[in-house]
């Protein structure tokens, strides 16, 4: 009997040290102190993460941004790239730009976004090959249904994501995907106005997943079709044609 209960707390033991493989963490990564403002919220540093062999890539998607064009934009969001070698958390800009418009590279209307508290870095993902793509998304990015000669129709959550075709450059090109704001577009353009509350809340980017093959990115959008949800796909080819230069 005393066997079997000797048998009994070291089975019982072995399962709780089976939970604790590395008691430690091999690696500690803090968000940068170059970046920290006291007396600001949390920047949820680690919200989302991607693995790659020789670095991480981490979202805070309530930081403030670095960028001289968004010091005003409360809480943008930031993607951080994470050395292994050296542990150090440096910038990773997917998006240089402000609120101030741009020319958009698929249609002849005026782009134009409201970038505070979108969550950059709300959801990301990429293989662990430096030389696959990488995408990561701001589900609250605000966006206008339809501009015409500067007058700006009401904002809508359509969501956007940035994909960069590798994380080995950190300047290579990204490629902005906003597929909930170009089915608007272009409703308006074929005058089926009934069709802008399908859209109107989607939060494209909410979830983001690229498929083994990197062709194909799947991104979550809860808020589609009065807030019932769906997934769109999305081609990588069709992104990797519409460079984004912020």
């Amino acid at each position: 009997m005393k066997s079997f209960a000797v048998i009994s707390i070291f089975l019982w033991i072995s399962q709780i040290l089976a939970f604790n493989i590395s008691p430690n963490p091999n690696i500690i990564l803090k968000f940068p102190s170059i970046d920290a403002d006291e007396g600001s919220r949390s920047t949820y540093f680690g919200f989302s993460i991607t693995l790659r062999k020789s670095h991480i890539l981490v979202g805070a998607p309530r930081a403030n941004s670095s960028i001289n064009d968004q010091r005003s934009i409360h809480e943008p969001g930031m993607i951080y790239k994470c050395q292994f070698n050296n542990k150090d958390c440096d910038r990773y800009f997917m998006d240089k730009l402000g609120d101030a418009r741009y020319a958009a590279d698929d249609h002849d209307y005026i782009n134009r976004e409201k970038k505070e508290y979108r969550l950059l870095g709300f959801s990301m993902d990429g293989s662990e090959n430096e030389h696959d793509p990488f995408v990561t998304c701001a589900p609250k990015s605000l966006t206008p249904y339809f501009i015409h000669d500067d007058v700006f129709a009401n904002y809508h959550m359509f969501g956007v994501c940035y994909l960069k075709h590798d994380t080995i450059d950190d300047h290579s090109a990204v490629s902005k995907i906003t597929p909930l704001r170009n089915h608007s577009l272009l409703d308006k353009v074929e005058n089926k106005v009934e069709n802008k509350p399908l859209y109107r809340y989607g939060e494209s980017g909410y979830s983001v997943h690229i498929t083994e093959n990197n062709q194909e990115i799947l991104l979550g959008a809860p808020g589609l079709y009065n807030w019932m949800g769906s997934a769109i796909k999305y081609n990588v080819k069709r992104a990797n044609e519409k460079k984004y230069h912020g």
